[in-house]
């Protein structure tokens, strides 16, 4: 047995363009069903077709509210990201034995461009060069 339950506006849609009689019915319908797990007889025939369409929602919203009673899903137990594993020691001890023989000297290296060679490849590109007029 039930304290509350949601009640959908399209029921409400339903059901506001009935007469008094019936809309009252249904109300019945309705309440009796999602508070007290009761089924009542409707009296009317529009009014079993109406509560046929809405009695799968108020089941499945039944449903879960017996569900969530039992307490749901155990918490997550909270943990900082870190493991308690200790790191893996490195087994392989490598040790540098290179000595640079090279002392720092300062060596100078000149570049020379050759012109004639840019002048060629100036003029190569020029060639491929389209104009228009």
């Amino acid at each position: 047995m039930r304290e509350s339950f949601v009640f959908y506006r399209s029921f409400f849609e339903a059901i506001k363009n009935l007469d008094e009689k019936k809309r009252l019915k249904m109300y019945d319908l309705i309440l009796n069903f999602a508070l007290n797990d009761e089924e009542i007889d409707p009296k009317y025939e529009i009014c079993n077709q109406l509560f046929t369409l809405i009695k799968p929602q108020l089941s499945a919203n039944n449903k879960r509210y017996e569900d969530g009673k039992k307490g749901g899903r155990p918490k997550k137990i909270k943990t900082s990201g870190f493991s308690e594993k200790k790191p893996n020691e490195n087994v392989n001890v490598n040790e540098n034995e290179n000595e640079n023989e090279n002392e720092n000297e300062n060596v100078n290296v000149n570049v020379n461009v050759n012109e004639n060679v840019e002048k060629k490849e100036k003029k190569k590109l020029n060639i491929f060069k389209i104009t228009t007029n």
